[in-house]
């Protein structure tokens, strides 16, 4: 069963007005958050490559978006480290899957990878997170969209 996650107008891998954008959408499936997106060549590096930063972009998101999941508030990437193994295509069906590992103090931990459409591993991110306090992720929340309204606590 999945559950669709909250977007902000302006993010480059979930921004719905963002002309520059890869208006992507996360959801939650089974404990893990998943992105399921096609990535338009303007964000080649070499043709019919997807350029590095834009792969590590949809990484950093949706392991974020997994601690936020998993701790019911919204959290910042403290680091990523990503892992290229093959090219990551553009203009193909592409999966990315997140989820947290654990934690170490205030850390949390998580890891990803980008899947190609035969379940090829195409890159992996590992990334410490920090959650941010109650108050600060309800105000960038009420700044998330949500379908028709505005995000609440209760939607991660």
């Amino acid at each position: 069963m999945s559950k669709p996650l909250p977007w902000s107008d302006t993010c480059f891998v979930c921004g719905e007005k963002n002309p520059c954008g890869l208006h992507g959408r996360f959801e939650e499936v089974d404990g893990e958050v998943h992105l399921r997106i096609v990535i338009d060549p303007c964000h080649d590096g070499y043709p019919g490559v997807v350029h590095g930063g834009v792969v590590s972009a949809m990484l950093d998101e949706t392991i974020g978006w997994a601690c936020s999941v998993t701790v019911h508030r919204l959290c910042m990437t403290r680091e990523l480290t990503v892992r290229f193994r093959r090219s990551v295509p553009s203009n193909r069906p592409l999966l990315v899957r997140g989820w947290m590992t654990g934690e170490r103090g205030r850390l949390l931990l998580a890891a990803g990878r980008i899947e190609d459409g035969e379940g090829n591993v195409l890159a992996r991110a590992r990334g410490t997170f920090y959650a941010l306090d109650e108050e600060q992720s309800r105000r960038v929340l009420e700044q998330l969209r949500l379908e028709d309204r505005l995000a609440r606590p209760g939607d991660i």
